[in-house]
């Protein structure tokens, strides 16, 4: 929300969106930025949050970053944390090596599914490794646009606003999956229960919930709870020619050395907001164990606070002693100019 009231809480929010008087802005689309005065609105922001003064931080910052990243990128984003606020070095870590540190491990597959994107990371002993790392393009809102297009499409179609702004409908969808959807452990088993019955009658499994639009208008939801978290293991039912999470999770693995992979599947991390969502991880498991050949351990775990991972592994590494080596400090950005920083950004 940019230059309105403060909103805290998902009324107050609705309420702003509905009347057009704020948008949401997501100046990280895919991990990546578009816009970096938006950013740099976002950082000043939680500087400030954290009783910091924003020009004048005078400490270390360590920022994530999403694998395969531009080093033009990075190299701005350095620039701005020396010179606009202050820092007195940075790192740069991929999110999902910071995820499996965590979990207190060296060695995994991180698979991490954030707002707009799923990343694919394996990291042996602290190294991410690049080669292998795979991206789909499939995340949390694209959970919320099916569920939005499954209860309210069709209504959205023939009245725009009848619900209150299609922005602020989708934001309620987004409320309704976070607290209701659930991911299946047999699609198509629990979708042909969901849709027993005939002609006008349907018995709905698993029990409706409800869901309540910006008008005040409540809405019984069924199906949908676990069609829409479907997308992520068949993109195909949304016109995605992709394999599913477990597919490219897969993928993933063959592309390490065979020594690796065992180390991999023997411990396959979840992480990002998404993998918050019930039944994800028992359906991560049963899918990898259908795909990994013979008698290989498969385990799939689950961060503790999947939604918080990659912070909480930023604030275990930032404190490590080896870490002293890593820092990209203000003398050598000065120094030997922003393009050194790469050189400290390889591994954990």
């Amino acid at each position: 929300l940019r230059e309105v009231p403060v909103a805290r809480s998902d009324r107050e929010i609705a309420d702003l969106l509905d009347r057009g008087v704020a948008k949401i802005l997501r100046p990280t689309p895919g991990g990546l930025f578009d816009n970096f005065l938006d950013l740099e609105s976002l950082w000043r922001r939680a500087f400030a949050d954290l009783g910091l003064q924003p020009q004048q931080l005078g400490r270390p910052v360590l920022v994530t970053e999403p694998p395969l990243s531009s080093t033009v990128q990075r190299e701005m984003m350095t620039q701005v944390l020396f010179e606009d606020f202050g820092a007195t070095a940075v790192h740069f870590a991929v999110s999902g090596a910071l995820s499996l540190s965590a979990n207190g491990d060296r060695t995994g597959l991180v698979v991490e599914i954030g707002g707009a994107v799923s990343q694919f990371v394996p990291v042996y002993e602290g190294f991410a490794l690049p080669h292998a790392v795979r991206r789909l393009d499939i995340g949390g809102r694209t959970i919320t646009d099916r569920l939005f297009d499954l209860i309210m499409g069709q209504q959205i179609a023939r009245a725009p606003n009848q619900y209150g702004s299609p922005q602020a409908v989708r934001h309620a969808c987004c409320s309704f999956k976070e607290q209701h959807c659930y991911v299946a452990q047999d699609f198509a088993q629990e979708f042909a229960q969901g849709c027993a019955g005939t002609g006008a009658r349907w018995i709905e499994i698993p029990p409706e919930r409800t869901m309540k639009l910006p008008d005040g208008t409540e809405i019984q939801v069924g199906t949908a709870r676990f069609q829409a978290p479907e997308v992520l293991f068949d993109p195909a039912s949304i016109g995605l020619e992709a394999g599913g999470v477990h597919d490219v999770a897969w993928d993933t693995m063959q592309a390490c050395d065979v020594d690796v992979r065992q180390g991999l599947a023997s411990n396959i991390v979840l992480a990002g907001g998404t993998m918050c969502m019930q039944g994800i991880q028992r359906r991560m498991q049963k899918e990898m164990r259908d795909l990994v050949p013979g008698r290989s351990l498969v385990k799939v775990v689950q961060s503790e606070a999947p939604r918080h991972s990659a912070f909480l592994g930023g604030s275990i590494v930032a404190d490590l002693a080896n870490m002293r080596q890593k820092w990209f400090t203000e003398q050598e950005y000065f120094e030997q100019g922003v393009s050194a920083v790469h050189a400290r950004c390889v591994s954990l």
